[in-house]
């Protein structure tokens, strides 16, 4: 949603309403298996998708009015889990590259948006979550974890991992991640650990972090994670 309207996907079509009346603003039908995901700045990127092999084939970047702006051949799609950007100067990812949301205009290509080949020789989008002007890469492939710059298409970091966590959330400073062995902060301009919180050493609020749960952000440093049967509070020493 963005000044004054929204968007949202429903079976093979999607629609722009106004926030205010309700009334819809466009509607376009998806072309055949092709897929389409809602992100900032009330635009639509579209996937498509041959029906046979589910082969993507390209991306579609469409505006606030429904009409596409953006086209890219690149055989990747990025399915971000967060989409939380600094404003509407910051580009959108399609494919492989950078493009201006305004005009749709190819700002910068990148190769690590593409993941390293896997054993049949098939590569996926390595976008995971985009704050800021930073995208957090994940490439299951190569082991690795990137932070790059939303606005040149520049690697600021790199490091190897043989293990991803979930996203949780953003508080505008630090990215929070879990997995089984606890909760982790990093800088997402850096990819240095802010703090982290091993589950061995939570004792009795192990079971409510592992579970199926969701954490929201307070401002720097403040958190609140809520499981089916528990709330917990969280915040760093340092606050």
């Amino acid at each position: 949603m963005s000044r004054g309207q929204g968007v949202f996907t429903f079976g093979a079509d999607s629609a722009g309403f106004d926030l205010t009346s309700g009334k819809p603003t466009w509607t376009i039908t998806q072309d055949g298996c092709s897929d389409a995901d809602a992100i900032s700045g009330a635009l639509l990127v579209r996937a498509r998708t041959e029906c046979g092999g589910h082969e993507i084939t390209g991306s579609d970047l469409l505006d606030r009015t429904g009409r596409t702006i953006a086209t890219s051949n690149s055989k990747v799609a990025q399915n971000l889990s967060i989409d939380l950007l600094a404003d509407d100067t910051v580009p959108v990812l399609l494919g492989d590259s950078g493009y201006d949301r305004r005009t749709g205009s190819l700002l910068w290509i990148s190769s690590d948006l593409i993941s390293a080949l896997q054993k049949t020789n098939a590569t996926t989008g390595t976008a995971a979550a985009n704050f800021g002007d930073v995208a957090l890469l994940q490439d299951i492939n190569a082991h690795n974890t990137t932070g790059l710059d939303l606005r040149t298409g520049h690697r600021l970091w790199r490091t190897d991992t043989t293990g991803f966590g979930t996203i949780l959330g953003w508080d505008g400073h630090t990215v929070v991640l879990s997995d089984y062995t606890g909760l982790w902060a990093i800088d997402p301009r850096t990819g240095a650990i802010s703090w982290d919180i091993p589950f061995l050493a939570v004792n009795t609020e192990v079971e409510a972090l592992t579970g199926s749960g969701q954490l929201a952000a307070h401002g720097k440093g403040h958190y609140t994670y809520a499981s089916a049967q528990t709330i917990i509070g969280l915040r760093t020493l340092e606050h």
